[in-house]
């Protein structure tokens, strides 16, 4: 989980609390909630943690690539990383393993994400769980033989799409 997403949580969680006391009447605490809710609302702390989660990114990008000084820039308004879609050939990028998690990496384009970026983008998306390509043929009118569930949570949001059964004897089972 990024620093940003754990700073705007924790936010969340002092303005409940704070709700709570002054429901309650209770004072006691007020200056000192007030204090940590204005230093983690505060745009500036935004910023830097941003920040840190894209040098975070670039450390991990990094490991699976030698970057160069224009592989990457920073984005001026919201500090999150762009990788230029420069980097790397597919075969460098097949060959590579998934390092840990990644959040938020953005190609810099204006077409859907093709070759190199799409690659960067399928890494930071299977966030440091193994990737598996596969090309599965069916006949027309077939089934390919597997059943897929997609999984949300209240609390994460969409965790993903997921292979929930293959069925035996069937195209995906072979």
């Amino acid at each position: 989980m990024s620093l940003h997403t754990d700073s705007q949580g924790a936010l969340e969680v002092l303005e409940r609390i704070q709700l709570k006391l002054r429901s309650a009447n209770d004072t006691t605490a007020e200056s000192d909630l007030n204090s940590l809710i204005f230093l983690l609302d505060s745009p500036l702390l935004t910023q830097l943690l941003s920040i840190e989660d894209s040098l975070q990114q670039l450390k991990q990008v990094h490991a699976v690539h030698q970057l160069g000084p224009d592989d990457f820039d920073f984005s001026a308004t919201s500090g999150e990383l762009i990788i230029h879609e420069n980097l790397a050939t597919v075969e460098e990028w097949d060959s590579a393993a998934p390092t840990s998690s990644m959040e938020s990496v953005t190609a810099q384009t204006a077409a859907p994400p093709v070759g190199d970026a799409a690659k960067v983008i399928e890494l930071a998306a299977a966030q440091g769980r193994t990737i598996e390509h596969l090309t599965l043929y069916k006949a027309e009118n077939t089934s390919l033989g597997f059943s897929v569930v997609g999984l949300q949570s209240e609390q994460q949001g969409e965790i993903g799409i997921f292979v929930q059964e293959i069925q035996p004897g069937g195209i995906a089972a072979r």
